[in-house]
């Protein structure tokens, strides 16, 4: 134990800087888990979530409020594509093609 206290106090201020760097973007991640899921969802209350984390996550009970929400809510359905887009998906809407054709 001695050894490591005695090696932590004699690195650099460039180690010390780089290693806080790396510690606090590893604390945000870990705090902000709940955010991140529910970002990587898609989920429809991500900004709920996000303000909910932010005020209350510093509290176990927020955070693991907040990923229970991120995770069991269901999240956005994908859009539904337009039918004509699934007849016609080589052409575009401004496409002249076909009438240029029937009209030479």
């Amino acid at each position: 134990m001695i050894e490591f206290i005695a090696e932590w106090a004699a690195s650099t201020p460039i180690e010390w800087a780089t290693s806080s760097i790396v510690w606090a973007n590893m604390a945000a991640a870990c705090f902000y888990a709940p955010s991140i899921v529910a970002a990587l969802r898609n989920h429809r209350n991500f900004w709920g979530i996000f303000v909910f984390n932010t005020l209350l996550g510093w509290m176990w009970i927020g955070w693991f409020t907040a990923l229970a929400i991120a995770i069991f809510v269901k999240p956005k359905a994908p859009p539904k594509p337009e039918p004509d887009a699934l007849l016609s998906s080589d052409r575009t809407p401004g496409d002249n093609r076909a009438n240029a054709v029937e009209s030479s």
